[in-house]
């Protein structure tokens, strides 16, 4: 083998297994997910706003540690209205889902096998005048 073969074979495996580049093919890798993530964009709501998946959150998925967005139209997208019952989920479709009553619901993202959820808040307000919300 020639120095010049050597070297850029050398800088290959170097880039490779610095980060530069991924490796050309798979030895013993698998193209399954090892993590999947939500980033939500809301957490807190007001009963009767809308949860709309397009502008209230960011699925992300780690494929053998490189992280990479997930498109919506890809995932899928559920909410326990009443978290104490997760497994009683209603899909939510792309143009939202309207939250009409208050306490702590769970949303759940799934894609290419796994599963992933967060909660939200949904706030009662009450129908008239002001009401003041105190956090500590």
């Amino acid at each position: 083998m020639s120095r010049l073969c050597r070297f850029f074979l050398i800088l290959i495996v170097a880039c490779t297994v610095s980060g530069c580049f991924s490796p050309i093919g798979s030895i013993g890798g698998s193209d399954m997910i090892d993590l999947l993530w939500v980033e939500p964009n809301r957490l807190e709501y007001k009963a009767g706003d809308r949860f709309v998946p397009n502008y209230d959150l960011e699925v992300f998925a780690s494929y053998q540690g490189v992280s990479k967005p997930i498109p919506l139209n890809e995932v899928e997208i559920s909410i326990a209205e009443n978290p104490d019952k997760p497994n009683d989920l209603k899909d939510i479709p792309s143009e939202g889902y309207t939250l009409k009553s208050a306490g702590r619901k769970l949303v759940v993202v799934g894609y290419s096998g796994m599963d992933t959820a967060y909660s939200i808040k949904v706030l009662d307000l009450g129908t008239g005048g002001i009401d003041w919300i105190w956090e500590k």
